[in-house]
C-alpha cells in the first residue's frame, strides 16, 4: 500500500516535493490515528457488540470512510480498500499505533507521489461535492452573461427542489436589476476616469475597492444604494440607456460616448451566477418552505465583474 503509489508515481515521471513528503510522513500518522479513532474504533466496537462479524464490521467502517472521500472515484476506491485492510488488521489484534503509522505513510505515498490529476488534487468530501454542485448550477447557458430570469428558472428546481413561483421570480428580477444598476454605478466610481477626477479635486476620493458596496462606510453605501431605487430609474427615463446616461453625468461629469451602452451588460456573468448558486444552496431548506423575498432573506450581493 505504500510501495505501489511510490512506484507508480516515479514510473510516470512525477517526482515529489521531498520536503512535503517529509512533513506529511511526520504528521499524517497523527491525523490517521484521529481518523481511525472516529471511523474505526468507536463504530467497530458498537458493531461488534451488536453481533456483526469482523468482516462485516470492516466493510461497514470502510464504506463510511470511503464515502467521506466521494466523489473522486480513484480516491474513493483507494480509501475503501485501505480502510478495509486497516480495519481488518486492527480487528485481528494489531495495535492501533501500527495501523495509524501504516495508514499515514500510505496516505503520504498516494497524495505526494501520484500525479494530481489521478487523485483530483485530493479535493474530496462534502466540500468538493458542494463545489461541483455550485459549478454545475452556475454554468447556465455558457461563459457569457445570462438572462437572470431564465437562469433562476432553471437553477431553482435543481438547487431548491421546486420551481420559483411567478411572484417570487418577479421579486428576484427586481432585486437583481436594482443590484445590477448599483453595480454599474459602483464600477464607475472605481474607474480610472473617476480616480483622475478625484485626484484633480473635482470629486470625492473613490470608495474602497475590496468590500461589497453594501459594506462600505458612510456615505458610500447610502449613496450607491440610491442608484438602485425605482425613483432614480424613473427619473432617468425608466430605461437602461437612460440610467447609464444619468450615471455618466452624475459620476463622471460627461455624456456617454457613442456605443457606451454595449460596454455594460445587464445579464449575470459566470462570477455572479457562481455567487447566486452558492446563495441558493445555502438557503435551499428555507426556500423550500417559503418563497424568497427581500424582507425574509439576506439581500443578494452581486460581485463586480
Amino acid at each position: 500500500m505504500i510501495a505501489a503509489p511510490v512506484a507508480a508515481g516515479l514510473a510516470v515521471g512525477n517526482p515529489p516535493d521531498w520536503r512535503a513528503v517529509g512533513i506529511s510522513a511526520l504528521f499524517y500518522p497523527l491525523f490517521a490515528a484521529l481518523q481511525l479513532a472516529v471511523f474505526l474504533v468507536v463504530p467497530a466496537r458498537r458493531l461488534r457488540a451488536m453481533g456483526l462479524g469482523p468482516t462485516g464490521t470492516a466493510v461497514c467502517c470502510a464504506l463510511v470512510f470511503a464515502l467521506l472521500h466521494w466523489p473522486h472515484p480513484a480516491v474513493f476506491g483507494l480509501t475503501l480498500a485501505g480502510m478495509f485492510v486497516w480495519a481488518s488488521a486492527w480487528l485481528r489484534g494489531r495495535p492501533l499505533g501500527q495501523v495509524a503509522l501504516a495508514m499515514g505513510l500510505a496516505a503520504t505515498a498516494a497524495s505526494q507521489f501520484l500525479p494530481d490529476p489521478w487523485t483530483g488534487h485530493m479535493n474530496v468530501g462534502p466540500r468538493a461535492v458542494r463545489a461541483l454542485a455550485v459549478a454545475d448550477l452556475a454554468a447556465g447557458p455558457g461563459p457569457g452573461p445570462a438572462d437572470a430570469e431564465r437562469w433562476l428558472a432553471g437553477a431553482y428546481p435543481r438547487a431548491v427542489g421546486r420551481p420559483p413561483e411567478p411572484d417570487e421570480l418577479d421579486r428576484w428580477r427586481a432585486a437583481l436589476a436594482a443590484e445590477q444598476r448599483i453595480r454599474i454605478a459602483w464600477e464607475m466610481f472605481l474607474s480610472p476616469e473617476y480616480a483622475r477626477l478625484a485626484a484633480g479635486g473635482s470629486r470625492p476620493a473613490p470608495p474602497p475597492a475590496l468590500e461589497h458596496w453594501s459594506h462600505l462606510p458612510d456615505p458610500w453605501a447610502a449613496r450607491l444604494a440610491a442608484f438602485g431605487t425605482d425613483a432614480y430609474l424613473d427619473a432617468a427615463g425608466g430605461t437602461g440607456e437612460g440610467f447609464l446616461a444619468a450615471g455618466y453625468r452624475e459620476i463622471l461629469g460627461r455624456e456617454p460616448e457613442a456605443g457606451a451602452a454595449a460596454a455594460w451588460t445587464w445579464g449575470l456573468d459566470p462570477v455572479q451566477r457562481t455567487y447566486l448558486a452558492r446563495y441558493l444552496l445555502a438557503h435551499r431548506l428555507a426556500l423550500l418552505r417559503v418563497p424568497w423575498d427581500a424582507a425574509s432573506f439576506p439581500a443578494p450581493e452581486l460581485p463586480r465583474r
